[in-house]
């Protein structure tokens, strides 16, 4: 059986040589910046010598390769606009956007968001002309609720999806 050890040393460019502790078994290869102790059990000569020393080389640099991150893309993290959250139970996916309009105004939604179902310009985490966070919670709860009692489902952002792959509840 061979043990490996890893310490850092200093060696003349992409050389190698072979060493040995006096009287032992114990044999150093190094390579580059990084030497490697093998204790040999029963390796007798230079040709298996190189053998396991290309072996352990490979696995050190198989080890080098790192991980690969999948799906790793920034549109992933983009979500539809806050209006396409409110969706009619019976319609999910096809509420009608005409409706929801109107419901949101009669809510008491600015007319000055359009209120298109990819108008970003209504947020629900954004503060209107210097109100406090009280008056913003006040006023979110207010609209969910109003829409709650026009027969609307409220869903998370996590329910309808990021962009990227909708789940087709959320239109």
């Amino acid at each position: 059986m061979h043990r490996l050890s890893r310490k850092p040393v200093l060696c003349h460019g992409s050389e190698w040589r072979i060493g040995s502790d006096a009287g032992s078994q114990r044999k150093t290869f190094q390579v580059t910046d990084y030497s490697y102790n093998i204790w040999i059990a029963s390796v007798k000569t230079w040709r298996d010598k190189l053998e396991i020393f290309k072996k352990v080389s490979l696995l050190f640099y198989l080890s080098l390769s790192g991980c690969v991150v999948a799906d790793m893309d920034s549109s992933n993290y983009r979500y539809p606009p806050y209006i396409q959250t409110f969706q009619k139970p019976l319609s999910l996916g096809h509420t009608d956007v005409q409706q929801r309009r109107t419901d949101l105004y009669a809510c008491g939604v600015s007319k000055n968001h359009p209120l298109h179902s990819w108008d970003e310009t209504f947020r629900r985490n954004n503060l209107v002309g210097g109100e406090s966070m009280e008056q913003h919670d006040y006023r979110i709860s207010k609209l969910e609720n109003c829409m709650k009692e026009k027969g609307y489902e409220l869903f998370d952002y996590g329910s309808c999806g990021p962009l990227k792959k909708p789940s087709g509840i959320c239109n």
